[in-house]
């Protein structure tokens, strides 16, 4: 068996006990169980977290939970401000965007992808409706509440976004 699933699993099981509430030996080995059972049926064996520069990647790692936190922050705040105007200006709309501005092998494309749409669809205001895969590229369809607000910047957000996931996953 693969370590990295060993190790996720050990990780997960606690995690199990605290959101079920019991905190018993039995419930723990059930959550490793459930654990291992998950990792095992969802692939993660395939990804493998290259720790090539370890601190730059906690870093990163720390940049990437603050940054997607006050994305979370500031669209809940704006989402609010917009459903709470007697108007309701929105203007809805769904745009394509690219989830590979850098090359890269296909496990890792599909992590990013994966990861990047998670990401958006988390923030409030916007997620994503349809993943697009073909040969060469990789495209979200975004659905986007206010979409002449976010459409100047989806671009660059997007790119900010795949540079901190790959960096924190040792892509880079």
């Amino acid at each position: 068996m693969n370590p990295l699933i060993l190790i996720l699993s050990l990780i997960l099981a606690p995690i199990f006990v605290v959101l079920s509430g019991h905190y018993t030996w039995e419930t723990a080995v059930i959550g490793w169980l459930l654990s291992l059972l998950a990792l095992r049926l969802g692939h993660a064996q395939q990804y493998y977290l290259r720790v090539t520069r370890g601190f730059s990647q906690l870093i990163a790692l720390l940049q990437y939970v603050s940054i997607l936190a006050l994305d979370i922050f500031w669209s809940s705040v704006k989402v609010a401000r917009l459903v709470l105007n007697p108007h309701m200006p929105i203007q809805p709309g769904i745009v394509k965007i690219s989830t590979q501005d850098i090359p890269s092998d296909s496990h890792d494309t599909d992590l990013v992808t994966a990861l990047s749409a998670h990401w958006i669809t988390i923030t409030p205001g916007q997620f994503v409706i349809d993943i697009e895969k073909n040969d060469q590229e990789t495209f979200l369809y975004v659905h986007n509440l206010h979409l002449d607000s976010q459409l100047p910047t989806i671009h660059d957000e997007q790119t900010r976004r795949l540079k901190l996931i790959r960096k924190v996953l040792g892509y880079d």
